[in-house]
């Protein structure tokens, strides 16, 4: 059987993708909701705001406090919310974060093959080489752009369009390996193939119906598809 045409660039989303963020990241907004409204939410509650960055994460958790609270219980303003956020991520970075079935052997097959890798986020970079050092993920990824790295983040083409500019790749040569609405609509837009994970944080909308090439339970069913363009 004649082989696929390789990819030149795989461009991944990081949580709800490569890792399951969500239990730091539960951490660390519940010690910002206890700290700024004596609150707390469920970790699966939790797990339904992560996917469009940590302002629109703490935004989330706001509208929670005020929903919970009422308006006058829930005085304190978005900007200490997402603060207090930020400070007590950045204090936990290095607690383990689980990396997804398949992840590091898919990653390893592709750094085999001489392709390049990168990861496009809405994470604020200063959190991201951490975040891969940490999975044993850092050693596959050449070039990071993080949520605060560009004028635009995703669901704007830019970050994607950036990637490739840096790898001298065409758009149609790359991949967009995600697992949200967002990493569609940014691949979408900058005009890159774009798998979608079910495994991650899709804020309960279908997958299957945002235009992607491929949808994949997982990281290990995506791995076995991958597998198919190094076979003979």
């Amino acid at each position: 059987m004649k082989k696929k045409a390789l990819p030149q660039l795989f461009i991944y989303d990081l949580d709800g993708t490569l890792i399951d963020s969500v239990p730091s990241i539960s951490q660390a907004i519940n010690l910002a909701l206890q700290e700024t409204f004596a609150i707390t939410a469920p970790e699966a509650l939790v797990r339904s705001w992560v996917g469009n960055g940590s302002k629109m994460l703490a935004s989330r958790a706001h509208t929670y406090a005020k929903q919970t609270l009422g308006e006058a219980g829930a005085s304190a303003t978005l900007d200490a919310l997402h603060h207090g956020f930020l400070h007590h991520y950045s204090c936990h970075i290095n607690n383990p974060n689980p990396v997804f079935e398949g992840v590091r052997t898919l990653l390893n097959r592709i750094d085999q093959a001489g392709i390049a890798q990168a990861v496009a986020t809405n994470k604020p970079q200063q959190f991201v080489p951490a975040l891969l050092k940490n999975a044993a993920l850092a050693p596959y990824i050449s070039a990071i752009v993080g949520g605060n790295s560009l004028p635009e983040r995703k669901p704007h083409p830019m970050p994607l369009e950036y990637l490739c500019r840096r790898f001298h790749c065409q758009p149609h040569q790359a991949i967009m390996i995600g697992d949200s609405e967002s990493d569609a609509l940014s691949a979408q837009r900058a005009g890159i193939p774009c798998w979608l994970v079910e495994q991650g944080y899709s804020q309960g909308i279908d997958l299957h119906k945002l235009g992607a090439q491929n949808v994949f339970k997982d990281m290990q069913v995506l791995l076995a598809h991958v597998e198919t363009f190094f076979s003979h």
